[in-house]
């Protein structure tokens, strides 16, 4: 099985939702749950957790234990899942996968100086594309194309740096998968390297277990 699960708005049911997904952490995300400073960054981390943690028991029927490796990708020591977690805002997302490795990257789209940043760090290929887009265009397709490269480094293990931006992406491969979604101005990208199908939900907490209800989504 394979599912990518979002959490569009961590503020709604904040209070029960923050702490439940407190007392669900793991000792070595405790660990790193108490070195963080800043309240927004604290309700990203843990509720991140929670929801994989979640997810996966309502899908696979199964309880686990989720920690991390040294560059911060999540681990299940008990089983060979693969995940993903990713924040931006408000909004967590989080993937797995009992198939193959897999990688996810969600962003809120907001005006950047998105000719520069593609033409410096984007394949020159890449950068033609974008140049010959009309301006209304231009947004979307950097927003699409830098979350499917934030994704594919998440799924390899590696962090996002001037070479993995630089790697030429087609949006048609069929190991990745990306949804705009409009009306919220969040892009959302996954990248899983197997052709087993991968579902999409929304997720919305509720005040008793198991915690929150999903909801099918296309990637149409």
């Amino acid at each position: 099985m394979a599912s990518v699960i979002i959490l569009e708005d961590i503020t709604k049911n904040s209070d029960l939702l923050f702490k439940k997904s407190i007392e669900s952490l793991d000792v070595s995300n405790r660990v790193h749950f108490a070195k963080i400073k800043k309240l927004e960054r604290q309700r990203q981390f843990a509720i991140s957790k929670f929801l994989l943690k979640q997810a996966i028991q309502i899908k696979l029927a199964i309880p686990i234990t989720l920690d991390s490796l040294p560059k911060g990708k999540p681990y299940i020591p008990e089983y060979k899942i693969f995940c993903s977690i990713s924040h931006t805002g408000n909004s967590v997302a989080v993937a797995f996968s009992t198939y193959s490795e897999i990688g996810i990257d969600v962003e809120t789209h907001r005006k950047r100086e998105f000719k520069k940043l593609v033409k410096s760090y984007f394949h020159p290929e890449e950068f033609k594309l974008f140049d010959a887009l009309k301006e209304p265009e231009k947004m979307d397709w950097f927003y699409a194309h830098w979350t499917t490269k934030e994704a594919m480094a998440k799924a390899k293990g590696e962090g996002i740096n001037s070479h993995n931006l630089r790697k030429e992406i087609s949006l048609c491969d069929s190991f990745i998968k990306h949804k705009y979604f409009p009306i919220k101005n969040y892009s959302l990208s996954c990248v899983h390297y197997s052709k087993k199908p991968i579902g999409l939900e929304i997720a919305t907490p509720i005040d008793c277990a198991p915690w929150m209800n999903l909801t099918s989504q296309s990637w149409l």
